[in-house]
């Protein structure tokens, strides 16, 4: 029951994230808001990324939402092994690995990434001064830390099924 509510969370916050990437990508072009089924939606984008075009938007806020996407729904696929009790699977390890791998792949984009879109908007802008910013604090050591965690997990998840593999030949 554990593994198919997790599921249905995970698919949720694919989908929350998603979304939630792009509002902050089109976040200046809303204005004061937006209109859905008589709702109005409004979105307080105060992220360093508001004064940057649209296409450097993509690049620091899409690309690691996108890889957090992808981690998401191997781990939503995970979770769905886990609900048909085969944990100890081939599949289900490679899951897992794949998860930590985009994991990392997601911190590790939202760390370097604003880097060049730094620089191609100072240079876009043409401006005499120039303010470079870099974000590394306890935050991203703990994601990479969990992050590699977690194929470490895959790693020892995978010798387990070997191993219960060998055992079944025996037998």
């Amino acid at each position: 029951m554990l593994p198919r509510v997790l599921r249905v969370l995970t698919w949720f916050a694919i989908f929350t994230t998603l979304v939630l990437a792009l509002l902050g990508i089109l976040g200046p072009e809303l204005g004061e808001g937006l209109q859905l089924l008589g709702v109005e939606l409004r979105l307080d984008v105060t992220n360093q990324y508001v004064s940057y075009p649209w296409y450097l938007r993509i690049l620091v806020i899409g690309a690691p939402a996108v890889a957090l996407a992808y981690a998401l729904v191997r781990l939503a696929l995970l979770l769905g092994h886990a609900a048909r009790g085969q944990v100890f699977s081939a599949p289900a390890s490679g899951h897992l690995r794949s998860f930590g791998l985009w994991l990392l792949m997601s911190t590790l984009a939202d760390i370097l990434l604003p880097v060049p879109a730094q620089v191609m908007n100072h240079l876009l802008q043409a401006s005499e001064t120039f303010k470079f910013s870099f974000a590394f604090n306890a935050e991203v050591v703990w994601k990479v830390f969990l992050s590699t965690l977690v194929m470490l997990l895959a790693r020892v998840l995978s010798d387990a099924y070997q191993l219960a593999e060998e055992n079944r030949q025996f037998v």
